[in-house]
Order: structure tokens, then sequence, then C-alpha cells
């Protein structure tokens, strides 16, 4: 389990961040949680490193190695704890604002302690002087360290000014018996973990990345053939491996539009990071003849030019994917151009095709041998559809709801050309809810997983009205 945003650390502090966390997540399976490692994407966008659970209760965790005082000290301490309020990246306020844990566990020579990370924030912002910047690590102690041409800043706490605000402290040296420690008062707040009376020790902890041991899903939403979860593709246990006959979906396009829960605005190599994780994990879910259409975009220009679509492919190809063919979509939207370079000149004129791109990719083999064998396509939507360019209008941003929703006319082509009825499709990243109507329509089985619980609720409503679904077997 490596941290990639510590690459900016020297010495051996990823090797004691490391250290801690094996050390953590050895002490929690012991205590009877199960742990669950972050992806890379998780760890290093969202500031997470093991997820723990235990029956009805789950936190996610970063976990906070000892750190020196300074660059120039040999030996850690545990005494003062480092504290981030903005990253390395210019669009990452850090682990203490931007992070998606729920606990922080910092390190000492002899235990851990766990502070929740909302309360961390009040005692920061009651603590320390946040407009008084110093320019030594050292005197950063209640002040902010900011090191000149870098966009980071930190700040120094003692560590005996979490007692305040303690979730618990776990021993490094366990007892027998893994109840809560004594006078944390945590009990009382009525959160943490759960006393119980097991003896003896377990094994240590196996960290396994998310997409092998992942959160459970949470259903939001059934009804006829559809279901809708609201969780984290890349952690979601919603789903059977080898179960999918197809999947349709448009990933988020890293052109900083503005998701409810996702940061669109990430550097284009953690981007291509995060997409080759939700690719495997897709790879895993399909049937040996499941098929994949995947909508992204052919280039982009926003933030530099880049070959999305080829290096999307490649990717793809690199995971396990086949590759099958590819389908352009005309949008047909070339009068919202407005950006067109150096205008009337040869300097630095800006090309843009107004299309994206459907890629049709595929497992093991091509040939569909499973499900009803029924077709349901006409004989003119077959002669149209194989013809690889396709012509018809984007979704209404305003009377969807969503900042990015692609047609119901996309999955619908996609579901008609290459799946039986009563195949299952998934979409991974269901946005508002597109795949799943097209899955009533044409009567296949349909799950969509989507992370915010906004789009959730979208979704669900246009399957109402749109999809007419049937209400009496609504959650």
């Amino acid at each position: 389990m490596q941290s990639k945003r510590n690459q900016y650390d020297r010495r051996n502090c990823l090797e004691i961040g490391q250290k801690a966390e094996d050390i953590f997540a050895s002490i929690a399976t012991e205590r009877g949680w199960k742990v669950t490692a972050a992806s890379n994407y998780a760890n290093i966008n969202d500031h997470w490193d093991v997820l723990i659970q235990k029956g009805v209760e789950s936190y996610r965790v970063d976990v906070k190695g000892m750190k020196r005082l300074s660059r120039r000290d040999s030996d850690v301490q545990d005494e003062w704890i480092w504290i981030e309020l903005h990253g390395v990246r210019e669009h990452d306020r850090g682990w203490l604002y931007d992070g998606k844990a729920e606990l922080l566990a910092f390190e000492k020579q002899g235990s851990f302690v766990i502070v929740m990370r909302n309360d961390l924030i009040k005692l920061v912002e009651q603590l320390v002087d946040l407009n008084t910047t110093v320019r030594s690590a050292k005197a950063a102690r209640y002040k902010v360290y900011s090191r000149p041409g870098r966009p980071d800043r930190i700040t120094m706490i003692e560590m005996e000014k979490l007692a305040g605000i303690r979730w618990d402290e776990w021993p490094k040296q366990r007892s027998r018996s893994p109840e809560r420690s004594e006078g944390t008062g945590a009990e009382e707040q009525g959160t943490g973990e759960q006393r119980s009376k097991e003896q003896g020790t377990r094994e240590p902890a196996t960290l396994l990345p998310c997409d092998l041991a992942p959160l459970s899903g949470n259903l939001y939403f059934q009804a006829d053939s559809v279901s809708i979860y609201h969780d984290d593709f890349l952690s979601t246990e919603c789903v059977e491996e080898n179960s999918i006959d197809l999947i349709v979906t448009s990933p988020p396009y890293n052109v900083d539009v503005k998701y409810g829960s996702y940061d669109d605005d990430i550097s284009y190599e953690v981007y291509l990071e995060f997409t080759r994780e939700w690719l495997a994990r897709c790879l895993k879910l399909a049937k040996d003849d499941g098929r994949f259409c995947l909508n992204v975009p052919l280039d982009k220009n926003k933030g530099g030019q880049q070959s999305v679509c080829a290096d999307i492919t490649t990717i793809a190809k690199q995971v396990g994917w086949k590759y099958h063919s590819t389908i352009i979509w005309n949008e047909q939207n070339i009068s919202r151009r407005t950006a067109w370079g150096s205008w009337l000149s040869a300097s630095a004129p800006y090309v843009i095709a107004p299309v994206e791109v459907i890629l049709v990719l595929y497992k093991k083999r091509w040939k569909k041998t499973g499900g009803s064998k029924r077709s349901d396509i006409t004989r003119e939507e077959f002669m149209e559809w194989t013809n690889g360019v396709w012509n018809f209008s984007g979704e209404s941003r305003k009377r969807v709801g969503h900042p990015a929703p692609f047609p119901v006319e996309l999955p619908r082509r996609c579901i008609k050309l290459f799946t039986f009825v009563g195949d299952t499709v998934l979409d991974p990243f269901l946005g508002s809810g597109s795949t799943l109507i097209a899955c009533v329509e044409t009567n296949r089985e349909g799950i969509g997983i989507e992370i915010d619980s906004n789009y959730c609720e979208i979704a669900k409503q246009r399957l109402i009205a749109e999809g007419r679904v049937n209400q009496g077997r609504l959650l």
C-alpha cells in the first residue's frame, strides 16, 4: 500500500508512513475490524489510507506516522504533529480540509491517537494563528509555514492537545481484551468502536485493494428491472464478478466540470491512473463475452492538448480489454464553439472536432453465446447503427439538472445493438440515469452506481417520470 502523494517527501518519510499504516492495520484487525486499503486514486486525491468496518460501523482512516520537526533532524518524534492546511498541488487544499477520511490516526511511540477529522478542524482553527506565515519549519508551532514558490501550507500543534477531542487511543501492545481504552469519553458520545469480549488475538491484517475487498453497496432505489446504488464504484460490492453482459458509461472527462462529489480538475497523470483502476474493475465484473461501450472525448484542449481517446484505449488494452471498433458520435453542436486560438492567423489556431467517441471493447470473445438469444433491433436500426458515425444531439444540462448528462439515445443504441433482451447492463458512473432509462425501455436488467446522492435522486426521479417504472416497488 503505497501513497503516491508522498512523492514530495525526502529521506525515508515514505517508509516511515508505510510502516505506520501497516502497524495500524494490524492493530485494527486484532480489534475485530475488517481492513481494506484505499485505491491509489482515493489515497492521492481523497487522502485516506484504509477503510475499517465492523458491523454497522465504517470509517475511512488517514494514518499519520511520526514526523521530524524539520528536515535537518535525524529522528522522528511524537510531541508535535504536522497539520496540512493546503497540499502541494494548486487545487488540493490538503488532507485536513479536502480529505474524505472520517478518522485521523496519529502515531506515537506506543500507540495511535485517533480523532475525528471534523473535530480536528475545529481544534486547529481555535489554536493556530492562520493569518501569520513563517518561513522556518521550527517556527511553525501554531503558525502557518509556507515555503517560497510552493502552494503547500502546514502548521504544527502539540500531540497532547488532541486529548480533548480523542475518539480513541489504540496501544501498539494489545491486551487480550479488545475493549475501548478507558477515560476517553467516547462511550458517552456514542461514537467509535463497540465494546466486545472476544478473547485471544487475530492474524495480522491482509491489506487488499478496494477492488478486491470493497465496501458493501448501498441500495438507493429499485423498481422493475433496475437498481441504483449510492456507492463508490472502485469499492462497491453491489455487483458480482463475471455477471455483466454490457457496460455503458461516460466517465468524468477531467475538464473541470463542477460535479457534486468529484474533483474534475486533477493532473492528467492522476486522471489516467484513476481511469486504469476503474477500467480494471469493470473487466472483473464483465462476463467472458461481455462488451463495453465507453463514451469519452476524442481529445481535449483545456489544460493542454491531450489525446484522451488514444490514451484511454491504450490503458483499456493494457488492463485486459480487447478492442473491437470505435463509433464516432456527432453531437452537431459546432455552433456553440467559442475557442478559436489565433483567429484568422497561422500563429496558434485550435482545431476542435465537435464529436465524441464510443469505444467498443470486449472481455475475452466477441461472439456472444449466453443470454436469451433474442434481439429486438429492427432492420432499419441495424443498418443505420452499424455505420460507425452516429448523428444525434446531446442532452440538456438544464432540463436534466446534471452538469454533464448524455442522452438516452446513446445507451439505447448500444443496448439494442450489443445485447439480447433480458441481459444485464451496468453503468458505473450513472449520473443522471440515462442508461437505466434505456434499460427500462428495452427490457434489460440495469444496475447504476453513483457516488453523489443528489445525482442518485435525479436518476430516480427521471426513471419515475421518463421510464415510467413501477412505483409500487420503490424502496
